[in-house]
C-alpha cells in the first residue's frame, strides 16, 4: 500500500452563496429595578461634579501651555450580577477605553473606563434627563433605561482605574517603574496621539522606551516613571486608555554538556544531505546562534544571524538558541548519531536574537521586538518561506488567557494586518521549573501557559515525553516522574484560564522527563532529556535540552518540512495540517472516563491540545488515508445601503467523495476529520471582549451535510437565504459520533473535529459549507473592515482500515479539471 501520496487540493471548487444566519439573535439584557427619580437625580449630580472637575483641568492645561484637550475620562461602575450596557458607552458621545471586573459576594461587578469628549458631558446629562422625563413609546419604560439603569455610579477616573492586569500587580509605592501604556486613538487624532504623548511626557518626568505596537484604535508603548507623575500626565494629556504590567522574560537553564567525541560530529556531517537553495527555513527568535559549530554552520549563512538591537551581535552566550538550532535541524541528536543512514536536511536556519542573557530584569515591549525581528530577517531573505520559532516566554499568572500586547502583536503580524503578508509562528507554552515540580501532574494543571502562548493565530506547543529509560548508574537512585506517553513534568496547561479563550497548547511534542529520588527530590537527568548542539563547541560539541522549547522547535521543523514538500501552501494550511494529523497517545486517551462529558474533553484539550503531530501523515496521504485541502477566501460581511454591516456569503463545497468505495465498505468503521484554520486580526483593548469589542476580527465555522438530508435541506438548515416560506427547522444540533462536537470545537481560530461512523453513513455526508460568524470587523465601522476578504484553509480527510479511497477521488478531481 502506497503511503507517500501527495495530498489532493480542491481548487476553485467553492460556490459563493448569499448568506443570512438562520437563527434568531436575542439580546437578553436585564437591568436592576430602579426608583427612577432618585436614581436619575443621583447620576445627574455626579455628572455635574465631573463637569466642574473637567473645567478645572481645562484651566490647568492652559496654565502649563497645553493645547485645549479633548474631554475627560470617567469610571462608570455597574451593579454586581448585572452587565453594564457597554454597547451604549461606545458611540459618537462616548469612547469605551477598557472594562475590568471584580467579584462581590460571588457576583461579577463590571467597571468601565470611558472617555467623554469636550461638549459631550452635556449630551450625557441630556440622556439622564430623558430617562427622568420621557418614556419609550413601545416598551413603556423610561428612555435610555438599559444604559442608565445599568449604571450604579459615575466618577472621574483615577490612575488605578486604567489598570487591567491583576490588582495585586499595581505598583504599591511611588518609585520609578516601567509601565505598559496603551494610548487610545480617535479618527481625528490617530496620526498624532503617539507624537503628542511622546512630546509632552518629558514635562511629567516620564521616559519612553523606543518602539511601539499599533493595533486597531490603540498604540502600546513602554513608559518609565513614578505613579504620581503618570497620574498627573493622565489628567493633563488625557490619552491613556489602559495600563498593564510590562513583561520580563523567563530564564533558561541549560545543564552542563555531555562529553562526546568530536569525531561523532564529523561522522554525522558526512551523512548529511544539504537542502536546495530555494528551501524554506526555521527562523529562531531566541538568544542567538553560534555559527562556528560544525553541525550548524553549513545550514545557516552568517548574514542570517541577526540581532534585533543594534548594540547586540547575533552570537549566543546563553546556549539556548544554539541548542534549538540543533533540535531544528536534527531533532534529538542522539538518534542521528547512532544511525548509519544518510540524513536529508530539508530546510535552512535563520536566527534573530531577541533576548540577551543578563537583561531579563529589564522589561521590554516584546511585541515590538518580535515585529522588528521579523522585518530584519525578511529584509535579508524576502523570497524565502519560513516558520518562526519563538521559545522565549514571560512569567506566568498575569493574563489567565486574556490577550497581552505581545500575544496580540503575534496575531497581528501573522494575520498580515499591517502589510498583508501572512506568517506562521510556533511558540512555546513555557516551562515549569524543576524546583516547582511536585505532586505530578497536579502541579502542571495549576501552572498556566505563559505569555505569549495565548495567541490565537500561533501554534502553541506543550511537552509530553516518551523518555523513561535511565542510565544504569541512575536506576538505583532515581525513578522517572512521568510515564511514557504522558505529559512532561515541565509542561504547562490552560486549565486555569477563563473558559472563553482558545484551548492551549495546540499540540504536544517530546520535551523530556524529570526524575525523583526516594526522598522526593526532583532532578533533571541527561538520560531523560534531548541531545543537541552546544554553544561552546570548542569545549564540547553536545549538550542536553528539553522542555517546551525543544518540543516547540521539533514542531517548527515539521512545519518547514511540509513547506519543503508543498512550497506554495499558506501558513494557515501548515498550521492546520499539523493539528489535523495529530493523535493522542494511549495514555492520554486513558485520562478520559468511559463516558466522557464536555468538561472531560475540554480538560484533555487544555492539557494536551489535539495530541502529538504525525509528520508522515502531515506530509503525505495514502491509499487508505485521503487528505483534501481547500485554500480559499471569503468575505464574511458587507456594508448594506443603510450603513449596517451584515453577513455576506458562505462558501459551499460538493465534496468529490469516494462514494462507490464507501458503499462497498457498508458498515465498516471509518474516520472523518475536518479542520478549519484561519487567522484573525486582533483588537486587544480590554473592553469586555463582547459584541463590537470582540478580540477577533471575524469567525468562521464549518457545517457538514447529514446523511438523511438532500442538498436543498442542508442549505436551508444552515442559511436563512435558502429557506422558503414552508421551511420547518429540524433539530439544530447533531452530536452523533463527533469526538468534540460543535459546543467544544469553536474556540479560537482553529477548529478541528473527528467523526467515527460507518462508511455507508459517511458516503452521504458529501457536502460542506464554511459560514461566517461575528467579530469586530462587523461592528467597528470606524476601522473600515466591513468589506474585507478573509482567507481560510479547509482540510477534510477520510481514514479507512485498508481500502483504497484515494484513487477514486484523485480521478474525480482530474476529470473535473479537464472539464
Amino acid at each position: 500500500m502506497d503511503r507517500n501520496k501527495p495530498h489532493l487540493f480542491l481548487k476553485n471548487r467553492a460556490q459563493f452563496i448569499s448568506y443570512t444566519y438562520p437563527g434568531v439573535v436575542i439580546d437578553p439584557f436585564s437591568v436592576p429595578n430602579r426608583i427612577r427619580s432618585k436614581h436619575g437625580k443621583k447620576l445627574r449630580g455626579e455628572l455635574s461634579s465631573i463637569q466642574n472637575e473637567a473645567d478645572e483641568l481645562s484651566k490647568k492645561r492652559e496654565e502649563i501651555g497645553l493645547q485645549k484637550q479633548r474631554g475627560i475620562t470617567v469610571e462608570i461602575e455597574g451593579v454586581p450580577g448585572y452587565e453594564l450596557r457597554k454597547i451604549s458607552l461606545d458611540n459618537s458621545i462616548f469612547q469605551l477605553l477598557s472594562v475590568h471586573t471584580k467579584k462581590i459576594n460571588g457576583k461579577i461587578l463590571e467597571i468601565a473606563v470611558v472617555f467623554i469628549p469636550d461638549g459631550s458631558l452635556s449630551k450625557f446629562i441630556k440622556k439622564i434627563d430623558e430617562y427622568l422625563k420621557l418614556n419609550n413609546k413601545k416598551s413603556g419604560l423610561p428612555n435610555n433605561n438599559n444604559l442608565i439603569a445599568s449604571i450604579e455610579t459615575i466618577r472621574k477616573a483615577a490612575l488605578d482605574s486604567l489598570w487591567t492586569d491583576a490588582p495585586s500587580l499595581f505598583p504599591k509605592n511611588d518609585l520609578p517603574v516601567w509601565w505598559e501604556v496603551w494610548l487610545a486613538t480617535r479618527q481625528d487624532l490617530e496620526e498624532d496621539v503617539l507624537d503628542f504623548f511622546s512630546i509632552n511626557a518629558k514635562a511629567f518626568n516620564l521616559n519612553i522606551r523606543p518602539g511601539s505596537i499599533k493595533f486597531p484604535e490603540r498604540y502600546v508603548i513602554l513608559v518609565n516613571g513614578r505613579k504620581s507623575d503618570l497620574a498627573a500626565s493622565f489628567d493633563m494629556l488625557n490619552c491613556i486608555s489602559e495600563l498593564r504590567k510590562p513583561k520580563g522574560t523567563a530564564h533558561f537553564f541549560i545543564t552542563a554538556p555531555q562529553s562526546e567525541q568530536v569525531q561523532w560530529s564529523h561522522e554525522l556531517i558526512e551523512r548529511l544531505i544539504t537542502p536546495p537553495e530555494d528551501s524554506p527555513a526555521v527562523c529562531l527568535l531566541d538568544t542567538g546562534v553560534n555559527h562556528g559549530h560544525p553541525l550548524i554552520e553549513q545550514f545557516i549563512s552568517e548574514d542570517c544571524i541577526l540581532s534585533v538591537k543594534t548594540d547586540w551581535d547575533g552570537s549566543d552566550s546563553n546556549g539556548h538558541g544554539s541548542g534549538m538550532a540543533g533540535i531544528a535541524l536534527f531533532g534529538d541528536l542522539f538518534e542521528k548519531l547512532i544511525d548509519t543512514q544518510d540524513i536529508p536536511i530539508l530546510h535552512f536556519l535563520e536566527s534573530v536574537k531577541i533576548f540577551e542573557t543578563g537583561n531579563d530584569y529589564e522589561p521590554d515591549l516584546y511585541g515590538d521586538i518580535t515585529s522588528r525581528a521579523v522585518s530584519k530577517v525578511e529584509l535579508i531573505r524576502p523570497d524565502r518561506n519560513r516558520v518562526f520559532n519563538l521559545t522565549v516566554t514571560t512569567e506566568h499568572g498575569m493574563d489567565r488567557g486574556r490577550p497581552s500586547s505581545w500575544s496580540a502583536a503575534l496575531d497581528s503580524i501573522s494575520s498580515g494586518y499591517m502589510d498583508n503578508d501572512f506568517r506562521l509562528f510556533v511558540i512555546s507554552a513555557g516551562n515549569l521549573p524543576t524546583s516547582e515540580i511536585n505532586n505530578y501532574p497536579n502541579c502542571n494543571f495549576d501552572a498556566e501557559i505563559e505569555d505569549p502562548g495565548q495567541s490565537y493565530n500561533a501554534l502553541t506547543i506543550g511537552a509530553y515525553t516518551e523518555k523513561t529509560q535511565l542510565d544504569q548508574d541512575e536506576t538505583t537512585q532515581f525513578s522517572p516522574i512521568a510515564p511514557s506517553g504522558n505529559l512532561s513534568p515541565y509542561s504547562r496547561t490552560s486549565l486555569k484560564w477563563q473558559h472563553d479563550w482558545p484551548y492551549k497548547p495546540d499540540l504536544v511534542m517530546e520535551g523530556g522527563n524529570a526524575a525523583t529520588d526516594e526522598q522526593g527530590f526532583v532532578s533533571q537527568l541527561d538520560s531523560l532529556m534531548l541531545l543537541t548542539t552546544s554553544h561552546q563547541h570548542s569545549n564540547n560539541h553536545f549538550t542536553i535540552t528539553g522542555m517546551s522549547s525543544a518540543a516547540t522547535t521539533l514542531v517548527s521543523s515539521m512545519g518547514a518540512k511540509i513547506i519543503s514538500k508543498y512550497p506554495t501552501l499558506w501558513p494557515e494550511t501548515i498550521r492546520g495540517l499539523l493539528v489535523h494529523t495529530a493523535e493522542y497517545t494511549e495514555l492520554m486517551k486513558k485520562t478520559l472516563p468511559s463516558k466522557p462529558q464536555k468538561s472531560d474533553k475540554q480538560k484533555l484539550l487544555r492539557t494536551y491540545g489535539y495530541g502529538v503531530p504525525n509528520e508522515a501523515r502531515a506530509i503525505y496521504s495514502a491509499n487508505n488515508v485521503l487528505h483534501l485541502i481547500a485554500e480559499e477566501k471569503i468575505q464574511p460581511f458587507h456594508e448594506v445601503t443603510t450603513g449596517r454591516t451584515t453577513a455576506n456569503h458562505l462558501n459551499f463545497y460538493s465534496l468529490p467523495w469516494p462514494i462507490e468505495e464507501l458503499r462497498k465498505l457498508g458498515g465498516e468503521e471509518v474516520e472523518l476529520r475536518i479542520t478549519l484554520s484561519y487567522f484573525i486580526e486582533p483588537n486587544p483593548a480590554r473592553r469586555g471582549f463582547k459584541n463590537r469589542f470582540q478580540y477577533h476580527s471575524h469567525g468562521l465555522r464549518f457545517k457538514l451535510k447529514r446523511p438523511y438530508e438532500d442538498l436543498k435541506t442542508f442549505r436551508a438548515r444552515i442559511n436563512k437565504d435558502d429557506q422558503n416560506e414552508d421551511y420547518e427547522s429540524s433539530e439544530s444540533t447533531e452530536a452523533g459520533n463527533w469526538f468534540y462536537g460543535d459546543a467544544i470545537r469553536t474556540r479560537g481560530s482553529l477548529h478541528h473535529d473527528r467523526w467515527l461512523g460507518t462508511a455507508i453513513d459517511l458516503a452521504e455526508r458529501n457536502a460542506i459549507a464554511v459560514v461566517p460568524v461575528g467579530g469586530w470587523w462587523k461592528d467597528r465601522k470606524s476601522e473600515d473592515r466591513g468589506n474585507r476578504d478573509a482567507r481560510y484553509s479547509l482540510i477534510v480527510s477520510i481514514h479507512t482500515k485498508n481500502s483504497d479511497i484515494y484513487t477514486e477521488v484523485e480521478q474525480k478531481i482530474k476529470t473535473d479539471i479537464l472539464i
